[in-house]
This record gives structure tokens, sequence and C-alpha cells, in this order.
């Protein structure tokens, strides 16, 4: 799912991109406000891993290295 948005986004041909909502999250981890059982302790890793998933294959797929990639509430 996440491929298929950015490849709409290149296909348009915006050199950039904002991610909005980086900060979420802090909603599933550790201190977060699911009840203990359900928090995810790795949730600021997986947040990471995720938008550096989105940034490696926005810039290997536009073969633009410095392609703008603008985190908002993050």
């Amino acid at each position: 799912v996440l491929q298929s948005q950015i490849d709409r986004i290149l296909l348009q041909g915006f050199d950039g991109i904002v991610v909005d909502s980086v900060d979420a999250y802090l909603y599933w981890g550790p201190e977060g406000k699911l009840p203990t059982a359900e928090r995810n302790p790795q949730a600021r890793a997986d947040m990471l891993a995720l938008v550096a998933q989105g940034i490696n294959y926005i810039r290997s797929v536009s073969g633009f290295p410095d392609y703008l990639i603008v985190p908002q509430n993050g």
C-alpha cells in the first residue's frame, strides 16, 4: 500500500513530500494511551524503519538521491 501511494505521488512529478504524523508512534509506544498489554515497546523503531523504507524507496525509484522528504509533527 505504501509503495502504491508513493508511486502515485512520483507520477505527478513532485520533487518532495511531507510526511505527517510521524510522531503517531507515541500513541502505541511504552508510554502511549493504549492499555499496557497492547502497547508496543518497538513503536519508535517501527516508525523509524517505515520512514527509512519510504525514503529509500522514493530515492531509488525516482532516481533523485536528494528527493526531499519533510516530516511534520515528528
